[in-house]
């Protein structure tokens, strides 16, 4: 099973992917700000019976790192790449901090 990364700099919802693994009737995905984090699963690995996983909610200009497991019908898992945690980048904010400047007369 290998793993697509996603692009480097995304917008704030994107959609993971993966190639199938052998034998495998599902997966198990964390996603968070530093390996085995899974902040942006909910605290945990979750389960799907595809090989993509829908993220929103992400934060600009944040790093994230990304892992899949295959999960056979007997339970057991398989980490993808030997264990290796993906990452990707989101945009930095679009939003740019505003400071008036107010002309005083004399």
């Amino acid at each position: 099973m290998a793993l697509h990364s996603a692009q480097r700099a995304i917008q704030m919802a994107l959609s993971l992917s993966w190639s199938a693994a052998g034998g495998a009737t599902g997966y198990k995905v964390c996603v968070g700000i530093t390996p085995a984090d899974c902040s942006a699963t909910g605290g945990r690995w979750v389960h799907t019976t595809t090989t993509s996983y829908a993220l929103s909610g992400l934060r600009y200009g944040v790093t994230y790192f990304w892992q899949v497991h295959a999960v056979n019908n007997a339970g057991d898992v398989t980490p993808a790449d030997d264990g290796a945690w993906w990452s990707f980048s989101t945009v930095s904010s679009p939003y740019r901090a505003f400071i008036p400047i107010v002309r005083r007369t004399p």
